[in-house]
């Protein structure tokens, strides 16, 4: 986000075509019920992007829903440093060197236990951050979740076949859907844009 701050936990994209209005239209009520559910939204304008013709929406999701959302979802988080020995083998050309051990085991990494989160209890779990303590693949989920069920028409008006970012995407509204964070190959989400093409994440 331009202050520097939020981090952009999920991006949609668009262009402008000659079904615009309507597309437009779907846009503004979808976005709007986004803000409504809690999300803060950013704007990148066309004149930013390589191909001079893209939008861009950067979606963030603050503390209060990431935390409720993650209890809805039952996303396990760490609670407490586990006491389970770590258990990795030794590598044998090491035993002729005793002093000098691998360094996972030197400096292992922490085993945590994890329990669902709840919302009530945030003094029971590991929070040193509110900012890092959902990693970028659970705000990604949490986002998408939130977009999946999101609908896309006003107050007024009860077509519940409006919803989603998936008939978004089918119908052009939006031209792609993508998670913003770091993930190793092998863990990349793919979701279909308007065009039918799978979206790798990006980092």
């Amino acid at each position: 986000f331009r202050d520097g701050v939020r981090r952009v936990d999920f991006v949609l994209s668009y262009v402008d075509d000659k079904d615009g209005e309507k597309k437009q239209e779907r846009r503004k009520e979808f976005e709007a019920n986004l803000e409504k559910a809690g999300l803060e939204l950013e704007t990148e304008d066309k004149s930013e992007s390589k191909d001079q013709i893209t939008y861009f929406l950067k979606i963030h999701a603050p503390w209060d829903i990431l935390a409720t959302y993650a209890e809805v979802l039952k996303i396990k988080v760490p609670f407490k440093e586990s006491d389970i020995p770590h258990g990795q083998d030794v590598p044998l050309e090491w035993l002729s060197h005793p002093l000098r051990l691998p360094e996972h085991i030197m400096r292992p990494q922490p085993d945590y236990f994890t329990y669902p989160f709840n919302k009530q209890k945030t003094d029971f779990f590991l929070i040193s951050d509110k900012d890092t303590f959902f990693p970028p693949s659970t705000r990604s989920r949490i986002v998408f979740y939130i977009l999946g069920r999101c609908p896309y028409y006003n107050e007024g008006r009860k077509d519940r076949e409006k919803t989603g970012i998936k008939r978004l995407l089918s119908n052009g509204t939006y031209a792609a859907a993508f998670p913003l964070h770091d993930v190793r190959q092998s863990e990349k989400i793919k979701i279909k844009g308007s065009d039918g093409q799978k979206n790798d994440v990006i980092s």
